[in-house]
């Protein structure tokens, strides 16, 4: 079946403008907040981590609903596909990349702040929300609850498209390669692992995620640091090349010149709404959970979501373009495999022209075991929290019931994701698609939501206090209850 007609209407230039205008309104509309106020957001996240907690309701702390969210951001999306950007539009497709993801966190910010602001609180202080409540409650009428029902659908097939089988067969064979273990032991073992953790629900996935994140992000610094490090020579043409190729007619896989440059500009900013997931609304999911006072202090931490995702991919690429041969030599190459040989070229030594002359057998090993060790932890970060995510879409949809279930089907596919993705790059190709379907009814709230944003925001910087929405008993299933409400 051929789906590039669906792909160009889901997933292609015509969704990546309309993302990139929205990302410039919510830009413009917080009048540059990422970066005005860029002090003010660091001293009220990564500054009071320890200090407080602003708000009884809520079942986690604000730092611990980002990490869940960076969990769910941060996957093998930022190693394996930030690889395959790389190798579609060449080095130019980083800076889109980052351009996108710079504006993109005014966009978060909006998420974020519209989840918080929706969000059901129920009178034994749990939350539930994200872009369904914002949707059915914000928008306020039957088509808002409409789109919710199907926001949430959608985010339900792609958590178990993109968050489950596509980390899973990375990981799954990532580890193969790597320890000669077979495919089923280890999506075994990641299935099981992450049914011990979503079992406990948001506290325990919370906890799990505010160690988990940081430790596989340290590890995966290091290695990607080293590479970089043992290839200094290589690092100032990989920097140079990002800015001199992004305006380029020629692509790393394009033929034409036209279609050159096109390539480059989609590679970029596809990779940089997949980096990010600024404007696909699921990680606003996790913020909701927030113990927060005021919905615009929550949406700082989308900031800081934001641009944790940007530096990992950013570290991707300088390792990936420090090293220019290994990859230039090896367009059509899987990006699993040549992410792979590139992270070997930690013990590698390269002449002149750029070819390896002698390597270290064990810091090859080193770099290529400890990149197969980084992807499970990437992966199964990944998959706890778009469990969740799965899990509170499907209990918008049918109520608190179908969470365990949920739970076991979940372990379930993980399991058998090594059978199921028989080809990784095919399988992200069709991924892509849902969630480019799962984006639109995101882009048409956030489209009409805009100035909710603005308004939120402004009012927390004059100093207003902020008017939480009502509170209520929780649904058996979306319905009219949900609808009730509005700025």
């Amino acid at each position: 079946m051929d789906l590039s007609a669906v792909r160009l209407l889901t997933f292609d230039w015509p969704i990546f403008a309309v993302l990139l205008l929205l990302a410039v309104l919510y830009t413009v509309v917080t009048k540059g907040l990422p970066f005005s106020k860029a002090g003010l957001i660091a001293r009220e996240t990564l500054g009071a981590i320890r200090e407080r907690n602003l708000a009884v309701t809520g079942q986690i702390t604000a730092f611990q609903a980002t990490m869940i969210a960076l969990c769910g951001t941060v996957g093998t999306g930022s190693i394996v596909g930030v690889a395959a950007g790389i190798l579609l539009g060449g080095p130019g497709a980083v800076l889109w990349l980052l351009l996108f993801g710079l504006l993109g966190m005014a966009l978060k910010f909006g998420e974020v702040t519209l989840a918080v602001h929706y969000r059901r609180v129920y009178t034994d202080g749990s939350t539930f929300g994200g872009p369904f409540m914002y949707m059915a409650r914000g928008l306020n009428n039957r088509v808002g609850a409409i789109l919710g029902g199907v926001f949430a659908v959608l985010a339900v097939i792609a958590a178990f498209a993109v968050g489950n089988l596509a980390q899973v067969s990375a990981a799954a064979t990532a580890l193969d390669a790597s320890f000669n273990i077979p495919s089923v032991a280890w999506s075994l073992l990641l299935a099981a692992l992450a049914l011990v953790i979503i079992g406990g629900g948001p506290v325990r996935i919370a906890r799990v995620a505010q160690v988990l994140f940081p430790l596989m992000v340290t590890l995966y610094g290091v290695l990607a640091l080293a590479v970089v490090l043992k290839n200094i020579g290589g690092l100032g043409g990989a920097l140079l090349s990002i800015f001199t190729n992004a305006f380029s007619f020629k692509a790393a896989g394009a033929g034409g010149v036209a279609y050159g440059l096109q390539m480059i500009v989609q590679a970029g900013l596809g990779r940089g709404i997949f980096a990010t997931s600024a404007g696909l609304g699921v990680s606003s999911i996790a913020h909701a959970q927030a113990q927060v006072d005021d919905p615009v202090r929550q949406g700082f931490w989308g900031v800081v979501e934001v641009f944790g995702a940007l530096v990992v991919s950013l570290l991707t690429a300088l390792a990936m373009l420090s090293v220019p041969s290994l990859w230039q030599n090896n367009l059509s190459g899987a990006p699993a495999e040549v992410i792979r040989t590139v992270f070997s070229a930690l013990g590698a030594n390269f002449g002149a022209n750029g070819m390896m002359t002698d390597s270290s057998d064990v810091l090859v090993s080193i770099g290529s075991s400890g990149l197969a060790v980084c992807i499970a932890l990437f992966a199964l970060a990944t998959m706890i929290a778009w469990a969740f995510y799965a899990e509170e879409a499907a209990s918008y949809l049918f109520g608190d019931a179908v969470r365990w279930p949920v739970r076991l089907i979940w372990a379930a596919v993980a399991f058998l994701a090594p059978v199921v993705v028989a080809d990784y790059s095919s399988f992200l190709a069709g991924a892509e698609i849902l969630i480019g379907l799962m984006a639109l009814p995101n882009i048409i709230a956030l489209a009409v939501l805009f100035r909710v944003v603005a308004s939120l925001t402004t009012r927390f910087f004059n100093g207003e206090p902020y008017m939480a929405l009502g509170q209520g008993t929780k649904p058996t299933a979306f319905s009219d209850e949900d609808i009730e409400f509005n700025l």
